[in-house]
C-alpha cells in the first residue's frame, strides 16, 4: 500500500497517519511539511481474505491526500 499526500505546514510539523487492518493498528505514516510537494509512503499490509477491513485515522489536520494504491506483490501463504 503506497499512500501520497502533501502538506503546507512547517518542516517541524508531524502530521501522523494510523493504519488499522482488521481493527488493530498496523502502522503508522507520519508527514512532516513537505512545501505542498507530494511525498509517498509505502508499507507492506498481508491480506489473509477478500473481506479484511483497513481503516486510516487522521489524527490531526493539514494533510492533503493525493492517492492511495495497492500493489499485489505475493498471492503465497
Amino acid at each position: 500500500m503506497t499512500l501520497t499526500a502533501s502538506s503546507t505546514q512547517s518542516e517541524v510539523a508531524q502530521i501522523p497517519v494510523t493504519l488499522f487492518s482488521l481493527g488493530t493498528a498496523y502502522g503508522t505514516f507520519t508527514w512532516n511539511g513537505t512545501n505542498g510537494l507530494p511525498v509517498s509512503h509505502r508499507i507492506d499490509i498481508p491480506l489473509f481474505s477478500r473481506y479484511t477491513n483497513l481503516r486510516l485515522f487522521f489524527a490531526q489536520g493539514g494533510l492533503d491526500m493525493h492517492s492511495i494504491r495497492f500493489r499485489l506483490v505475493s498471492t503465497e501463504l
